[in-house]
């Protein structure tokens, strides 16, 4: 009953009656992996490193994909890198469906590594594993933060031809003249990239694309084009890249407060 409490109180922003709840599990029962992970997250959350660190190498003993990926980003974050990649060599000897040890491997790449780097890791991962949708979710992202945006749309026809049923990439296939016009502007390549990234808000940033587009054919004043995106913004205030992109146009034309709201 205190892993359900921690857990929940966890999900519910509560962390230190979630570290409260963990640390009244008895001490003479060693803790699941999953409650190790968790109290390794609160811990690292609240700057209490020895015990986060404790738990990152108690989980290394047996470690799962998801406490791997956990202590990579934490060691990475407390600038050591070597640790990081130490913790993502164990991948190497588990048992792991195909292609995604290549797919941690590459967004991890692309967090702490650069671009650059995690997109040579998703083509060699696609090579071996041309299905694994998130080997060429991946790529395709890393190619916009690059500003690559045709070879970006290039990647997602190829990906849609070999994941047929995948609607992040039939997304950008099917609107690929859209994607390449819009996405060109350096502003909006973070909403093309949420097709993927957001799936809740696919089908609102495929309007919010198509209404940028006519903006810009229709020479329409920037100030009436950002009064309609706050529109959407109201409507959707979870849309992360919606929010970002209004955020950076407001200051762009000098209405910092608007931006800061």
């Amino acid at each position: 009953q205190l892993e359900q409490a921690a857990t929940m109180l966890a999900a519910l922003g509560r962390t230190q009656e979630a570290i409260d709840a963990i640390e009244r599990l008895p001490s003479d029962q060693p803790l699941t992996q999953s409650v190790q992970l968790l109290a390794a997250r609160l811990y690292a959350q609240v700057g209490r490193h020895e015990k986060a660190t404790a738990l990152c190498d108690a989980m290394l003993k047996q470690p799962t994909v998801a406490a791997v990926q956990f202590i990579a980003t934490y060691r990475a974050e407390q600038g050591d890198r070597e640790g990081a990649i130490q913790a993502l060599a164990m991948l190497d000897d588990m048992d792991l469906p195909a292609g995604q040890r290549q797919a941690v491997l590459a967004s991890h790449l692309s967090r702490y590594e650069g671009t650059a780097a995690a997109i040579e890791h998703y083509r060699q991962g696609i090579q071996q594993h041309p299905s694994h949708a998130a080997l060429r979710h991946g790529l395709v992202v890393s190619l916009l933060a690059q500003g690559q945006v045709d070879e970006a749309v290039e990647q997602a026809d190829q990906g849609r031809r070999a994941i047929p049923d995948d609607p992040a990439l039939a997304a950008i296939a099917e609107s690929k003249d859209l994607v390449r016009r819009v996405g060109r502007n350096v502003y909006a390549t973070p909403l093309v990239a949420s097709l993927i990234t957001e799936p809740d808000y696919r089908q609102v940033a495929l309007e919010v694309l198509k209404e940028l587009d006519a903006a810009m054919t229709s020479n329409e004043p920037p100030t009436t084009t950002l009064r309609r995106l706050r529109q959407r913004v109201d409507q959707n205030p979870q849309f992360l890249a919606l929010t970002n992109l209004v955020a950076r146009l407001s200051l762009r034309m000098g209405q910092t407060d608007e931006a800061v709201s």
